[in-house]
């Protein structure tokens, strides 16, 4: 797993403001509270995502190996497009 992503999930767990809430949602909170909830719950909610996104790309992946394999010299190259097109920063 990326530095990152590690960060990301350790600063979830000690976020005490963060906890308190998955703790006790009906609590009230304040303002600044909220506030610090919210950035937290965007944080989770894009590491679900990027997970989620990364499953979909290995299964890409996996997928396109198994084209490969076939004698179709379209869809080899197709495959090939699409590799090129994942790859791409």
């Amino acid at each position: 797993m990326e530095n990152y992503k590690k960060k990301l999930k350790a600063y979830l767990k000690e976020d005490i403001i963060y906890q308190d809430y998955l703790a006790n949602k009906n609590k009230h909170f304040a303002d600044f509270d909220l506030f610090c909830i919210e950035h937290c719950t965007d944080i989770e909610n894009l590491l679900i995502e990027c997970e989620n996104l990364n499953k979909k790309i290995e299964k890409v992946y996996s997928l396109l190996n198994d084209y490969e394999m076939q004698d179709n010299e379209i869809l080899k190259e197709f495959c090939k497009e699409i590799r090129y097109f994942l790859e791409e920063k």
